[in-house]
C-alpha cells in the first residue's frame, strides 16, 4: 500500500465485494496510527520508526466496522492487535516470513 493510488483502489474492492474488514501485511508504511480515507474507510497501521519502508501491517474497516471497535495496540512492524465488539468470535492471524538466508 506504499505505492500511490493502492489505498483507493483498496477502499474501491472493498466496496464492490462488499468487504467489511481486510488484513494487510507488508503495508510498508513508516511509523504507526489511525487515519480515515476520503471515502469514510478507517485504516490502523504499525510499522517500522523511521524512514525505511520495508515492513508494516495494516488493516482497513468500513465506517460501520470502526464504529464496533473498541480498541487496537501497534506491537511492532509485524503484529497489530484489534478488538472489536460483536457478538461473533472471530480470530485471524497471518505471518510474515522472510525469505533472507533461504536457498532456493
Amino acid at each position: 500500500m506504499y505505492s500511490i493510488g493502492k489505498t483507493a483502489q483498496v477502499t474501491s474492492e472493498m466496496q464492490q465485494y462488499r468487504i467489511s474488514i481486510v488484513g494487510f501485511s507488508e503495508c510498508r508504511w513508516a511509523g504507526f496510527g489511525r487515519l480515515r480515507t476520503q471515502t469514510g474507510e478507517t485504516i490502523l497501521y504499525s510499522g517500522r520508526e523511521g524512514d525505511v519502508h520495508q515492513t508494516g501491517v495494516a488493516i482497513v474497516m468500513t465506517r460501520y466496522a470502526s464504529g464496533c471497535l473498541e480498541s487496537w495496540t501497534p506491537v511492532s512492524d509485524h503484529i497489530i492487535t484489534v478488538r472489536f465488539y460483536s457478538k461473533y468470535i472471530v480470530n485471524y492471524s497471518t505471518s510474515v516470513r522472510s525469505n533472507i538466508g533461504c536457498r532456493r
